[in-house]
């Protein structure tokens, strides 16, 4: 089962639909029209905005981007000196492939 989560740029969590979300439904959650995927584990992905970057004002996802860093630590990074400026900004849905066959 797919658990999608909604999270929020001021902090905030929202639960989603389970399973595949589409396009749209990304869109509209995210507040966005381009999505990125962030691949966090085989299991975990983070949805956030393509071009998050340059809107205005610029507002970073702190559990957005505590989760990109933890994914990513910095010795695994091409160019680790970039790693503190990374940031996750504004709303970004986190989908967890979660396993429900001991139920």
């Amino acid at each position: 089962m797919q658990k999608n989560t909604l999270l929020k740029s001021d902090g905030s969590r929202e639960d989603l639909p389970t399973g595949p979300l589409s396009l749209e439904q990304m869109y509209r959650a995210i507040g966005c029209d381009t999505v990125e995927l962030v691949q966090l584990s085989p299991t975990t992905e983070l949805w956030c905005d393509e071009n998050g970057l340059y809107a205005r004002p610029l507002i970073e996802n702190k559990e957005g981007t505590r989760l990109y860093k933890l994914a990513f630590p910095r010795e695994k990074m091409m160019f680790p000196e970039d790693h503190d400026e990374l940031r996750i900004v504004g709303n970004a849905i986190l989908s967890e492939n979660v396993d429900r066959s001991d139920e």
